[in-house]
């Protein structure tokens, strides 16, 4: 993902900052995440597909 999306989406104005509180996740660490969010839009009900 990049830097300044996932900045905006942690809700910060400074890309550095998100920077500093986040390390690039691997996949793995991502698997959560995307059962939350596909559960906030009521898609996939938190499926997630391997590529």
């Amino acid at each position: 993902m990049p830097d300044h999306l996932l900045a905006r989406w942690a809700g910060h104005t400074n890309v550095k900052a998100t920077k500093k509180w986040y390390v690039e996740p691997g996949v793995e660490d991502l698997r959560g995440a995307v059962t939350v969010w596909g559960g906030l839009h009521g898609s996939g009900e938190g499926q997630t597909t391997r590529s």
